[in-house]
């Protein structure tokens, strides 16, 4: 990372200023290291601009490099002193480059360190929002209660005021009544509509025309021949004889059981008959003493 870059650079450093650089040495053909260091600084300077603005550290800082550089370059170029001269410009020139890298390194490391601190401060400020979430969702669900309380009751003040002033300004213009009850209501004995009368009378008609037209259409779709009349009417001719049908001992009990039965079928009708009545219609009992009235 930026701080090991920075222990590099410094050891770096240290050697050059302690002349461990072998003088001596000839220049390789082509450009000299100088310019080769140049070349790349001004490489770099045009990335990094690319990325930030002119005025961040990094850039400043691989300007000032360029400088110390291009001045070691002049310096390189205008010497004309022996190999040893040569060799002490190149460790000033090393240590020129290599005080610009630590100076570039120790700004990007100031400038990860600013970013640590803000990240670290916003990683506190999460972890206390994280950790005061539950007490600000109790704190909102007591505010919402309150809420509702001093709804409901300004509500009821609200309603209340409203009719105070009805009440006020009924006073004021004496239009105001007092009304008291003389005898309480009492439950009434018949309904005012449907008449029950009319229902009855109506059901009763219903019914017989509901038998006469079973027994109407019941002799339409099984045609019987019923006595004399019956016979002559169809043949033409008065049967000489007429013989009564003679009942067996089994029809003759078949025909009690169908007649028990049909008693029996009467009876419940007419006790379902007197409970809707008395249901529906009218009390048995008022209608007994209704009866009993009219009768004397």
């Amino acid at each position: 990372m930026a701080l090991d870059e920075l222990q590099t650079l410094a050891v770096e450093l240290s050697a050059a200023r302690a002349g461990v650089l072998a003088p001596g040495t000839a220049s390789p053909v082509g450009p000299s290291v100088a310019e080769q260091e140049l070349d790349r600084a001004r490489s770099e300077l045009a990335r990094i601009r690319g990325i930030y603005t002119d005025d961040h550290p990094d850039v400043r800082a691989q300007r000032r490099q360029i400088e110390m550089l291009e001045q070691a370059l002049r310096v390189e170029t205008s010497s004309s002193s022996p190999t040893r001269d040569a060799a002490a410009a190149q460790a000033r020139l090393a240590v020129s480059r290599l005080e610009a890298q630590i100076s570039t390194t120790r700004a990007r490391a100031d400038l990860l360190a600013d970013q640590q601190r803000t990240l670290r401060s916003s990683i506190g400020q999460l972890r206390s929002q994280v950790v005061r979430g539950p007490q600000i969702e109790r704190d909102l669900a007591a505010l919402q209660r309150d809420y509702d309380s001093a709804r409901i009751q300004y509500e009821d003040l609200r309603a209340k005021q409203l009719s105070a002033e009805i009440v006020q300004n009924l006073e004021g213009e004496e239009q105001g009544e007092r009304f008291s009850l003389l005898e309480p209501a009492l439950m009434p004995e018949y309904p005012i509509k449907p008449s029950r009368k009319k229902l009855v009378a109506l059901g009763f008609f219903i019914a017989l025309a509901a038998a006469a037209g079973l027994a109407i259409l019941l002799e339409m779709v099984f045609a019987r021949v019923r006595g004399a009349n019956a016979v002559t009417a169809i043949t033409g001719q008065r049967p000489m004889v007429v013989i009564p049908y003679i009942a067996t001992a089994a029809e003759f009990h078949s025909t009690q059981v169908m007649r028990r039965r049909f008693i029996g079928l009467m009876v419940g009708l007419g006790l379902i008959g007197l409970v809707v009545v008395h249901t529906m219609i009218v009390p048995l009992h008022t209608l007994l003493i209704t009866l009993f009235a009219r009768l004397g």
